[in-house]
């Protein structure tokens, strides 16, 4: 739990300080359609590249100001990255937060382009459920970091 809210943190912080467009809007549907059948035992299911990412497929979703909610995926053993997701008014901020193993491996992948499709009807009901597909920045190398699936959770 304390990687976790450090990675929020150093992500928000991180956030903050980028100098291009690190926001997406927000596509508002009246009915999500697709197959949500994964949420009566898990909230998420997703597909990525990512460094040190083995998968996962849980995230939680909590409110930290009445407009403002923020996402953040479970790490495991295999998975030293978070899907973050900061979403305010019509807008989300997405992030990708590398906890590494590797000694000053940590780092932030800030958002280049994609999409967030949000329920409208479930978020005015406290339930966040979305579809979306991200790509990140990587000024490493050529490798594309990308981030996609659809998620279906309770907002705290």
């Amino acid at each position: 739990m304390k990687a976790f809210i450090t990675g929020v943190i150093v992500f928000i912080v991180t956030a903050g300080k980028i100098s291009f467009n690190s926001e997406t809007q927000i596509i508002w549907t009246e009915h999500l359609t697709g197959d949500f059948s994964f949420a009566k035992r898990e909230s998420l299911t997703c597909n990525a590249w990512c460094y040190e990412w083995g998968g996962t497929n849980s995230i939680s979703a909590e409110f930290k100001a009445p407009d403002t909610v923020v996402c953040a995926t479970s790490m495991n053993e295999a998975t030293h990255c978070s899907l973050q997701l900061i979403i305010t008014k019509d807008s989300c901020v997405p992030g990708i937060d590398l906890l590494s193993i590797a000694p000053k491996g940590d780092k932030v992948y800030a958002y280049k382009s994609g999409y967030i499709k949000i329920d409208k009807p479930l978020w005015n009901r406290k339930i966040l459920k979305a579809e979306f597909s991200f790509d990140f920045i990587n000024d490493e190398n050529s490798k594309r970091i990308f981030w996609n699936g659809k998620v279906y959770t309770k907002i705290k």
